[in-house]
């Protein structure tokens, strides 16, 4: 579960002094067979161990290149001290863009195109790529993306809930299978700290609350709202003259579900005189924290290491790992609480079957002779 930081629903922006030193860097990952590439950015000299890590998602068309010199973000990294990281999609449906459909098939059913990319995939092994190269917090991992990346960023929002404190989409919203995305706000549903950023009026993705009326059904805010803390309204609360925060949860039950509504900026990353978007998402991000949260770091191999992730996410019958634990290890699977729900010994297959488990969040502990112990959160949907 996130642990709530903030109660009051008005948005406090401290502004820290930046620091003078940078470091930019870029690096590569191979994920489903695809070599995917990212830049990132660290105030510093060098990318410190345990700060918190920012993914910044650009828009359709766009790259990490092109959403890093409109944002302002790597200011608002320095003033915070974390690191942001910007990575590129791939090319759907002869776009590029984000795997942003949600629904529980492969490819992107939006688009008709069966071979997209598994961004949710690529998203986690983008965190156990930092976990490795740079030791972060991954009790503190946050995301915020623009138009089509905003998309995506709910789309983590309701499948990477238990690697992700924080998701702040900007000029987006949430799109799926309607059957699946009832499912999804039902039972197992996992709330998340939201702070969702939009122009008004925006000619290429709806403003939410586009008839200024608290009381009608705002998607996707009031889904998140209603299943956060029992309310699909809002209370707006006047940031400047052209800027309100409209409160659906203040994160007195469950986490802070919150639209910022910015006047006349359409569908640009929005900045306005009384309101900074890069400060104000890195702001809210920045107290938010999920407890538990780790990096699925591996085994060490006489080859050097090798990261052990499991997927589909969230899962369903079994897990699969794209890389096979080593036949021998031990295998438990246990709820939050502690209580133990499998425990068998690995065969090496790449399969794990589930014990019949309810939806909701499970870790998987992997031992294997005097290695260091594997924890791997998971979630079941």
């Amino acid at each position: 579960m996130h642990a709530p930081v903030l109660n009051a629903p008005l948005l406090l922006l401290v502004l820290l002094p930046s620091m003078a030193v940078a470091f930019d860097g870029n690096g590569t990952l191979v994920s489903q067979g695809l070599t995917r590439s990212f830049i990132y950015h660290a105030p510093g000299a060098a990318v410190a161990p345990g700060r918190p890590l920012l993914i910044a998602l650009h828009g359709t068309g766009g790259t990490g290149a092109g959403l890093r010199a409109a944002s302002g973000l790597d200011a608002a990294a320095d003033a915070y001290d974390l690191t942001v990281v910007y990575p590129n999609s791939t090319t759907i449906g002869g776009d590029l863009q984000w795997n942003v459909y949600a629904d529980d098939q492969p490819g992107h059913g939006g688009v008709g195109d069966v071979n997209a990319t598994d961004d949710v995939q690529f998203i986690s092994e983008l965190i156990d790529w930092f976990c490795g190269a740079h030791d972060i917090d991954a009790t503190r991992v946050y995301v915020t993306g623009h138009s089509n990346g905003g998309f995506m960023v709910y789309q983590l929002a309701l499948h990477l809930a238990d690697r992700i404190a924080a998701f702040a989409p900007v000029a987006g919203s949430l799109w799926g299978d309607n059957t699946y995305l009832n499912a999804a706000f039902g039972v197992g549903f996992t709330p998340v700290p939201l702070f969702h950023v939009h122009g008004d009026p925006d000619p290429v993705v709806e403003y939410p609350d586009a008839d200024h009326d608290p009381d009608t059904w705002n998607w996707p805010l009031s889904s998140f709202g209603s299943a956060t803390c029992g309310e699909d309204a809002y209370l707006p609360y006047p940031i400047s003259p052209t800027v309100v925060q409209l409160v659906f949860c203040d994160g007195s039950v469950g986490e802070p579900v919150n639209l910022v509504r910015i006047q006349g900026v359409g569908h640009s990353w929005p900045n306005d005189p009384g309101f900074n978007t890069a400060m104000g998402i890195v702001g809210f991000c920045a107290v938010q924290q999920l407890p538990g949260a780790a990096c699925a770091t591996s085994v060490e191999e006489t080859a050097g290491a090798a990261v052990l992730l499991v997927h589909p996410v969230p899962a369903r019958d079994a897990l699969t790992f794209r890389q096979a634990p080593a036949a021998g290890a031990l295998l438990t699977i246990m709820d939050l609480t502690g209580r133990v729900l499998l425990q068998e010994r690995s065969t090496g297959a790449a399969l794990l079957p589930l014990p019949g488990l309810r939806a909701g969040q499970y870790v998987l502990l992997v031992r294997d002779g005097d290695r260091p112990e594997l924890r791997i959160p998971f979630t079941v949907g």
